[in-house]
């Protein structure tokens, strides 16, 4: 049984297989960073300032610590 793992080996791969596997896996992080940057999204225009000042702030306190 042993014998026949080690000598098991896949001959070649279907490109159609893999180009749908990448596909999957580019779907996938696309879903994933869409609801990410759902959650960070502002849904009134009059806080847009407010909010990147914050950030700004927060990346000068960055700055200076590093």
């Amino acid at each position: 049984m042993i014998q026949y793992f080690a000598i098991l080996t896949v001959a070649f791969h279907d490109m159609p297989a893999l180009i749908g596997f990448f596909l999957i896996l580019i779907i996938l992080s696309q879903l994933i960073s869409g609801t990410m940057l759902s959650f960070s999204v502002v849904p009134e225009p009059m806080l847009v300032p407010l909010v990147r000042d914050e950030e700004d702030l927060e990346d000068l306190y960055a700055d200076d610590m590093f």
